[in-house]
């Protein structure tokens, strides 16, 4: 008695193990659970037998088992435990909760086994098409999945649905299941596969990634990870994806490029300046300062900004440590002030040819309050116009502010972007024209596609070199540009030559310059390359951000023969001639 107790005990304590740490199939899962089961009681009644032969002994205690999964056996057995000690009476109490547990147990495994066959039997109907799965069904993943509703040749899947209200918009075919990202089993589909990691949670999203490529290394799929943290690119870089490509999307950061890609900073500029100002420099504001500073360097143009914050001189100093040779290279402004200050309205009174601004505030109603104002300034002051954009995370909001009108029905003209729908729709940031564009010119100097996915810096400055090509051709076509890419590229081609060429390498290389120090690199010297090229083997410090190219484009040409004579065979101008070059092939 004694002896199967402890058995029976040990083999359930065992099993909750494996099962709880070992992932597995839910039909091999429920087959184990009931052997389990079968086992631990066959082995808990195997006393109560008083049979002599062995065979007839286990044969009976595992037909009373069979029986009693089944409730068709009256529990009468009970009756031949004897409750003269302690043990007796624990092994009495042992067996009458196992014997009643057992069938609660046993069905709900049953349930969780056809409720996966359901899943299986679903995802089986759809085994042709491109699977687009979402970790979870909110305002985020219905937007983003309105963009494959229409696509015959796609089927979108939401998982963790089980009782998700839906959206009022939510009017396309869609699967709803109950499973999670990790409890979902992808292996026995060999079509195209897209992964969204969409959780509000960015820690899960992360987290989960993690799992998935730990799970399905071998298996070519695409991976959209939403998480804003610096840490979750770096994380993933350093992880082993195998086939599976994997895209950190950090929203902020893809909203301000699609911003500087559809409202460029060259509208409404005046004598070649490109003046900006920008209201509030938290997050969004201090990621479009960075992002705007590259972004402006077109040739033949100035560039300039003025920052006004509560916190101004803390930013500065905060961009300083983090991007040494950031702020010394080019010319901003910080005013540590209140907007609505005197102070502030001197500035940007004193400041005539301000062209666009940017207004990133605490709450949306502050961002429309400051616009407002703003606009009603430079009307007074010099009646001019230039572009207001605010962030705005209301799609509602959103929408009537794009339209605002005074009491006669004047146009305030003020553009706000920010909201999910901004973002998401019609692929704005995921796998948008932006993209598509960066993987052209990754391809420009890098022949091997995996290369582009294999780190965040490979995509995030392709990305950027993309976003640059328009401002290339508005300062080339001048009066001929028309903002319509394709009809650029063709004036652009009948007009190129030898000048044009080194004129446009040069831009590229100065704005590569302020997009290198954005991000903290600093210019190593030769010197310093000799004491870490022996051990990294690079001519580039990656953990410690440093580039020798970070000079005028003057001087690449020293600095590469300076390398070449440390063995170093590296034509520093060649990746800037080459996006140039890459211009005049069809995108």
């Amino acid at each position: 008695m004694v002896v199967s107790l402890y058995i029976s005990l040990l083999i359930i304590l065992i099993s909750y193990l494996l099962l709880r740490n070992y992932k597995m199939d839910s039909k091999y899962k429920f087959l184990i659970v009931m052997g389990i089961n079968l086992l631990c009681l066959a082995i808990l009644v195997y006393p109560l037998f008083d049979i002599e032969d062995i065979t007839l002994r286990i044969t009976n205690s595992i037909y009373f088992a069979l029986k009693s999964i089944t409730l068709n056996e009256e529990i009468t057995i009970l009756n031949n435990i004897s409750l003269t000690d302690f043990f007796g009476w624990f092994y009495f109490l042992w067996v009458n909760v196992f014997l009643i547990s057992l069938p609660v147990f046993t069905v709900s495994t049953l349930i969780s086994f056809i409720s996966d066959l359901f899943t299986d039997l679903k995802l089986r109907k759809i085994k042709n098409k491109h699977l687009y799965i979402f970790s979870d069904m909110n305002d985020k993943s219905l937007t983003i999945a309105k963009c494959y509703a229409n696509n015959q040749d796609s089927a979108i899947i939401f998982l963790n649905a089980l009782n998700k209200e839906e959206n009022e918009d939510y009017s396309f075919k869609a699967i709803k299941l109950s499973e999670t990202i990790n409890e979902i089993n992808l292996n026995n589909y060999q079509n195209n596969i897209t992964l969204y990691m969409i959780s509000d949670d960015e820690e899960q999203n992360l987290n989960n990634t993690l799992e998935i490529i730990d799970k399905y290394k071998t298996k070519s799929m695409m991976i959209y990870v939403i998480n804003n943290t610096k840490e979750a690119p770096t994380i993933l870089d350093s992880t082993d994806k195998g086939l599976l490509k994997v895209e950190v999307v950090n929203e902020t950061e893809r909203a301000i490029f699609s911003l500087l890609d559809n409202n460029p900073l060259y509208i409404n500029t005046v004598n070649n300046q490109i003046s900006l100002l920008i209201v509030g420099c938290g997050v969004v504001g201090r990621e479009f300062l960075k992002d705007a500073t590259w972004c402006g360097t077109l040739i033949g143009y100035k560039f300039k900004a003025l920052v006004i914050d509560l916190k101004a001189d803390e930013i500065k100093e905060n961009l300083e440590i983090e991007n040494p040779d950031f702020l010394k290279n080019y010319d901003i402004t910080f005013l540590n002030c209140d907007i609505k200050s005197k102070k502030a309205m001197d500035a940007i009174r004193k400041t005539k040819d301000i062209n666009y601004v940017l207004v990133s505030m605490e709450t949306d109603e502050k961002n429309l309050d400051t616009a407002i104002e703003l606009r009603k300034l430079f009307i007074r002051e010099n009646e001019r116009k230039p572009i207001i954009n605010i962030w705005i995370q209301s799609e509602f909001k959103r929408y009537q502010i794009n339209k605002l009108v005074n009491e006669k029905n004047d146009l305030y003209e003020i553009n706000a972007f920010g909201s999910i729908n901004d973002m998401y729709f019609e692929n704005r940031i995921v796998d948008s024209d932006i993209e598509k564009l960066a993987i052209k010119i990754h391809l420009a100097y890098d022949k091997d596609i995996n290369n582009y996915y294999l780190n965040d810096y490979n995509k995030r400055s392709s990305r950027a070199s993309a976003i640059h090509v328009k401002y290339k051709l508005y300062s080339i076509l001048k009066e001929k540009y028309t903002n319509n890419l394709n009809e650029d590229l063709k004036l652009f081609r009948e007009m190129y030559n030898k000048k044009i060429e080194d004129s446009l390498a040069k831009n590229e290389h100065d704005r590569w310059n302020a997009y290198m120090r954005t991000i903290g690199y600093t210019c190593s010297t030769i010197k310093e390359v000799k004491e870490y090229y022996p051990l990294i083997h690079d001519h580039r410090d990656f953990l410690g951000r440093r580039h020798p190219a970070l000079v005028p484009f003057e001087k690449l040409d020293s600095v590469s023969k300076k390398l070449q004579n440390m063995g170093i065979n590296k034509d520093l101008r060649k990746s800037d001639y080459d996006i140039v070059k890459m211009m005049l092939k069809d995108f």
